[in-house]
C-alpha cells in the first residue's frame, strides 16, 4: 500500500446530513493549512463561513453552501483564496449590510465557474485588487 503524500495538502469533504454542517465546514476550514485544498463532495453545506487563511475549495458534483436567508453565504478576508464549482445560495437581504454569495475583503481572489441562486448580491468585492 502506498502512503498517501498528499494527505495534508488535500481535505475531502461529505455532503452535510444533519443539522451540525455549518460546524463541519467551518471546522474544515480552521482545520486546513493555509495553501490548503478543500474538496466539497455534491450536497449541502450550510453557509455563513469566514475564509482567514489562503485556501482552495472546489465543488465536486455542484455541491450548494446554503446561507439560509441570513447574513453572507461566504465571507473571504484572507489574500489568495479560491472558490469554484459550487452553488452558493440563499443570503440574507439586507441591503445595509450588503449580504452577498461571497463577499471578498481581500486582494487576490478568485471566484470562479460557481451558480448563485436567490442571493441579494452574487459577488461583492471590496479591497479586493487583483481578483477575479
Amino acid at each position: 500500500m502506498r502512503p498517501l503524500v498528499f494527505a495534508l495538502a488535500v481535505l475531502l469533504a461529505l455532503p452535510a446530513e444533519t443539522g451540525s454542517a455549518a460546524e463541519d465546514l467551518q471546522a474544515l476550514i480552521d482545520a486546513a493549512e493555509p495553501g490548503s485544498v478543500i474538496t466539497l463532495q455534491g450536497g449541502t453545506y450550510i453557509g455563513n463561513v469566514v475564509i482567514d487563511k489562503p485556501l482552495t475549495i472546489t465543488g465536486v458534483g455542484w455541491p450548494t453552501v446554503d446561507g439560509r436567508g441570513a447574513g453572507n453565504v461566504i465571507t473571504i478576508e484572507a489574500t489568495d483564496v479560491t472558490i469554484e464549482g459550487m452553488v452558493i445560495a440563499n443570503t440574507g437581504s439586507s441591503l445595509a449590510n450588503e449580504n452577498a454569495g461571497i463577499s471578498a475583503n481581500a486582494p487576490r481572489v478568485r471566484i470562479l465557474g460557481n451558480r448563485f441562486e436567490n442571493v441579494l448580491f452574487g459577488v461583492f468585492l471590496r479591497e479586493a485588487s487583483d481578483s477575479v
